[in-house]
């Protein structure tokens, strides 16, 4: 999740700055770093012939990417991916809470 938001505020100020291959290089590897997890659970779901969010998330990703779009794509994965680690932090931390109550 850490290195996915450098990449993202890289390609942020790269973008702003003017220099767009290098914001566009910068989200492509914050979207590397924040879609394995996604992708993994979405390759499993396909697999099984049913569609989740984490499908649905990578399709939207490919989609911003095929429409050149590569802020919306980086920042949309990477949110997800950084929501998805809070719920199972925060799941472990209720799991824990409950055996000890």
């Amino acid at each position: 999740m850490g290195w996915g938001a450098l990449f993202l505020a890289i390609g942020a100020v790269a973008q702003v700055a003017g220099r767009t291959p290098w914001a566009t290089a910068a989200f492509a590897v914050a979207i590397l770093f924040s879609v394995r997890q996604p992708a993994r659970l979405a390759w499993r779901s396909v697999s099984a012939r049913r569609l989740d969010i984490n499908a649905l998330m990578v399709i939207a990703v490919a989609g911003a990417i095929a429409l050149g779009d590569w802020w919306e794509a980086a920042t949309v994965i990477w949110l997800f991916d950084a929501a998805r680690s809070e719920e199972h932090t925060s799941e472990l931390q209720s799991r824990g809470l409950i055996s000890y109550a």
